[in-house]
C-alpha cells in the first residue's frame, strides 16, 4: 500500500519497513518489491547488491518477475559480473511463467546471436508469444523481420499488420512504418 500509494499516501519509509517485515517472513512479492526499490533507487539509495539479494530470495521460489529482473541485471552487469549463461538460465525459467518482457528479451537474444547462436525460429517464437500479450516492442520486431525476410518468408502485408498494432498502441515508429 505505502509503496505504490494506493488507498494511502505513498510513504517509502513505511513501505520499506513493512516490506522488510514481510520479506523476512518469506513473502516473495515483498522480496521482489524490495529488489525493485533498491534497483531503481525508489525511497532508498540505489543499491544493486541489495536488489540482487532480494531478487535472488524471490527467484529461489520461482517468482517470475524476479527471475526476469535478475536476468536483466546479469545481462547488464548491474551489481554482478556480466554472466550470459546465467541470463539464459534465468530467462528460460521466467519465460515459462509467461512474462512478455522476458519473451521479448529472449527474442532479442536469439535474433541478435551475440550471446548464443542466432536462431531466427526461436526469436520469432518468443516475439510472437510476447506480441500476443500486446508487447509493442515484440510486435515491432516481428514487423521488421517480416519486412526484411529475417527467418521468415518476406511478407510486407504481415509486416504492415504488426506495424499497425504498434501504431494503435500510440507508438509513432509503428505509424511511420504503417
Amino acid at each position: 500500500l505505502y509503496y505504490k500509494g494506493k488507498i494511502v499516501i505513498q510513504d517509502y519509509d513505511k513501505a520499506i519497513y513493512y516490506l522488510e517485515q514481510a520479506a523476512n517472513q518469506g513473502f516473495t512479492e515483498a522480496q521482489h518489491n524490495l529488489g525493485v526499490m533498491y534497483s531503481n533507487g525508489e525511497g532508498v539509495k540505489q543499491d544493486y547488491k541489495k536488489a540482487i539479494e532480494y531478487f535472488e530470495k524471490a527467484a529461489n521460489h520461482d517468482f517470475p518477475e524476479s527471475l526476469h529482473n535478475l536476468g536483466v541485471m546479469y545481462y547488464n552487469g548491474e551489481g554482478v559480473k556480466q554472466d550470459y549463461k546465467k541470463v539464459l538460465y534465468l530467462h528460460e525459467k521466467a519465460v515459462v511463467k509467461g512474462i512478455a518482457e522476458t519473451q521479448y528479451n529472449l527474442g532479442i537474444i536469439y535474433r541478435d546471436g551475440k550471446i548464443i547462436k542466432r536462431d531466427y525460429n526461436k526469436a520469432i517464437e518468443y516475439f510472437e508469444k510476447a506480441a500476443i500479450q500486446g508487447d509493442s516492442d515484440a510486435q515491432y520486431k516481428l514487423g521488421i523481420m517480416y519486412e526484411n525476410g529475417e527467418g521468415v518468408k518476406q511478407d510486407y502485408i504481415i509486416a504492415k499488420e504488426f506495424y499497425k498494432k504498434v501504431c494503435n498502441s500510440g507508438i509513432q515508429i509503428g505509424c511511420d512504418k504503417y
